[in-house]
């Protein structure tokens, strides 16, 4: 899997439920970041375990197949990345530096999409 993809690396219940929503921005050096608009800043996101990445197209664990610059929605919320919780419980460790490279913005909070509730594709 590209190391600009973030995964949860099990299945965990979240409390995170606030909306999710943005643009879905898939790099040629395989960063997968989400805008929340056209001209936004590229944020980072966390995954849902089970979702797969081909470094074209991203498949959730429902089958809905999503490629840079479909509009998503879902549940989940902003978290530090730095919390130990996120690291231990992600692929954000296993290439740490490499991700955070992929981002121009030096905030320290990443979308985190909540396991637990589907993601959509949003036609245009």
């Amino acid at each position: 899997m590209p190391s600009g993809f973030i995964v949860w690396t099990e299945p965990i219940s979240d409390r995170l439920d606030a909306p999710v929503t943005g643009i879905v921005t898939i790099a040629q050096d395989g960063c997968v970041s989400l805008h929340s608009e056209p001209d936004g800043p590229l944020e980072p996101a966390i995954w849902p375990y089970g979702t797969t990445f081909d470094g074209t197209v991203i498949r959730t664990v429902d089958g809905v197949e999503i490629r840079s610059g479909d509009w998503i929605v879902g549940g989940g919320g902003e978290v530090e990345y730095a919390d130990d919780y996120f690291i231990e419980n992600t692929t954000l460790a296993r290439d740490l530096d490499v991700m955070l490279d992929c981002w121009e913005d030096d905030d320290d909070r990443i979308t985190a999409l909540n396991p637990t509730q589907s993601i959509a594709t949003v036609p245009e």
